[in-house]
């Protein structure tokens, strides 16, 4: 487990500000991390009620997040979209791209990955849905995940299992609590093998969150997947503060705290953050870590046309979050969650 748990993306920031976000860190487990951990520095990269006055706000426009630049010579995203609002591609995921295919009833059934730097990672993912449940496999078969889906279409609960060849086998569950569309705590458990060993860990994030619109609050995707993805962006509002708490199993603790500005309709067009890290050593000593990040955000209306320059530069507002107390606060796929950082933990 530590070796996916690890995934301080803090920690990798300067790599992958660089380089992007490498295939290799894909995992699922990653992902899942992020929301343990996070639940993507908590939400760094990349979700209770002033939904009806935002959309008045909004006088009827939609805006489609086209961009996000993670700065610092760090990798671009860009995404595309059908005429239902629902993303088709995504350039720059995990250092590729990925195209996204719905059935007629709007269920994402598959995402096709082209890797040009790292062929071995190309691969077709097929998600099936029954219900509230959504199923997918990957690794041969060696890793499966599943999620349960609330009233709201929400990630309520999510299970991974994951074997490897040695007999060494992971499973993991967290479970999520919403205000609104806002994610607003994890709690996260899991058991592992690892060469005959086994062992037990628990942890709990939290989340805080603006009152302004989200950066996919008009994205038709189905929101499991924007969580799965890009939990940090957040689907209703955007995220402030994350406080991820593995200090009973692992002995640190992640914060994230995010500052914001806005176009005229609401939507953010900053972020910058501040992801910190505090741990004992083993004299016992508190040892801290403190990295810093941010994006910029580009929007386009239904039809593709990008916003006009007032639309897409920033208003004079802000909205700071503020730290929890003495900085020792957590994450793991960047979110913060990893999406700033990107880090998730490697696939194997």
């Amino acid at each position: 487990m530590k070796k996916f748990i690890k995934s301080n993306r803090v920690m990798e920031t300067e790599t992958i500000s660089k380089n992007g976000r490498n295939p290799k860190s894909q995992t699922s487990r990653g992902n899942f991390l992020m929301f343990a951990c996070v639940a993507f520095l908590s939400s760094f990269f990349m979700l209770s009620g002033c939904k009806k006055d935002n959309d008045n706000k909004n006088d009827g426009q939609v805006y489609l997040l086209s961009e996000i630049d993670h700065g610092d010579g760090g990798w671009i995203q860009k995404f595309e979209y059908d005429d239902k609002n629902r993303i088709t591609k995504i350039t720059g995921f995990y250092d590729g791209v990925a195209m996204l295919s719905y059935n007629n009833d709007g269920d994402l059934i598959s995402m096709f990955e082209v890797h040009p730097d790292y062929p071995e990672y190309n691969r077709t993912t097929e998600f099936s849905k029954s219900g509230n449940i959504v199923t997918w496999n990957e690794d041969n078969g060696n890793i499966s995940i599943k999620i349960e889906l609330d009233t709201q279409g929400l990630p309520s609960k999510l299970m991974f299992e994951s074997t490897e060849d040695n007999g060494d086998w992971i499973k993991q569950v967290v479970t999520l609590k919403y205000q609104g569309k806002n994610m607003i705590e994890t709690a996260d458990e899991w058991s592992e093998s690892r060469h005959g060993v086994t062992s037990t860990g628990t942890g709990k994030s939290t989340f805080t969150y603006d009152n302004k619109k989200s950066s996919f609050y008009h994205c038709k995707t189905p929101e499991w997947f924007l969580m799965l993805y890009f939990l940090d962006n957040g689907l209703q509002n955007n995220m402030i503060t994350a406080k991820n708490d593995y200090s009973s199993s692992y002995g640190y603790v992640y914060s994230d705290i995010f500052e914001y500005t806005y176009n005229d309709a609401g939507f953010p067009l900053t972020r910058t953050g501040i992801s910190t890290r505090t741990w004992e050593d083993e004299d016992g000593n508190e040892q801290t870590d403190t990295r810093t990040g941010s994006e910029t955000y580009k929007y386009v209306n239904s039809s593709g046309e990008e916003y006009a320059v007032a639309q897409n530069k920033a208003s004079n507002l802000s909205n700071v979050g503020v730290a929890s107390q003495k900085r020792e606060i957590n994450r793991s796929n960047g979110q913060t969650f990893g999406n700033m950082f990107g880090n998730k933990p490697n696939r194997k």
